[in-house]
């Protein structure tokens, strides 16, 4: 597939859209290539899959180069994102089921396109659905600065449809079974069967501490505000 883009970019001068699907870190979990750090001998699951995003990881910087050396990468927006992470246990969880906590819904996201796209990390928390609108600014030219700050404003940032958290029916809309809201770092799971869970991901990242039946007058306020979010 890198293979492919590089003759395309290599070949055409006019503006070009690719979309890379680089399927290489999934199940089934194999060692690919051979990384210095990688010990084979007491590889455990998860070490495979580091040598798959390894790859991953070299293939586009060969990508990059590529456009670096056609003097076309500084004028190419690049975004690199994930459609989903990978459970190794946790929770005692395995793969990438309908599950929404930070291991399977905490992914990548890097945009590249200087002077318009700012460096730097960003705290704010964002989904890829706000994909769309950061391409458009880029593109446009619009400020990105909505990107720098957090946004303490509840929001759904995740969706997902899985039938052990429908209630005993499912209902006719469609709609999902669990809704993930963000409100700055407070995390609210909301599942339509009410096993809903609350979170402060930064000082408990691991969701150990569900703090959905605190009575602290600020989490009971915001709580609601979420909860709105999900109701509209």
């Amino acid at each position: 597939m890198t293979n492919a883009a590089i003759d395309i970019v290599s070949r055409k001068h006019e503006p070009f859209f690719l979309f890379l699907n680089y399927f290489d870190a999934h199940e089934p979990h194999a060692q690919m290539g051979s990384p210095p750090w990688f010990n084979a001998a007491a590889a455990r699951p998860v070490d495979l899959y580091d040598t798959e995003i390894a790859y991953i990881d070299s293939e586009v910087a060969r990508l990059l180069q590529t456009l670096e050396q056609k003097a076309r990468l500084d004028n190419t927006l690049v975004v690199i994102a994930a459609d989903h992470g990978e459970y190794f246990g946790e929770r005692k969880l395995r793969g990438h089921p309908a599950a929404v906590y930070e291991p399977s819904t905490r992914v990548p996201l890097a945009l590249r396109l200087p002077g318009v796209v700012p460096k730097g990390r960003t705290d704010r928390r964002t989904g890829l659905h706000e994909v769309f609108r950061m391409v458009q600014d880029a593109l446009a030219g619009s400020s990105l600065d909505w990107l720098k700050a957090p946004d303490p404003t509840p929001k759904i940032l995740t969706e997902t449809w899985a039938r052990q958290d429908y209630d005993k029916t499912l209902p006719e809309d469609g709609r999902p079974s669990t809704t993930v809201v963000f409100a700055g770092n407070l995390k609210l799971i909301h599942r339509l069967s009410g096993r809903n869970e609350l979170f402060n991901v930064e000082t408990d990242p691991a969701e150990a501490n569900n703090l959905i039946e605190s009575q602290d007058p600020t989490l009971v306020a915001l709580k609601a505000k979420m909860l709105r979010e999900v109701d509209l």
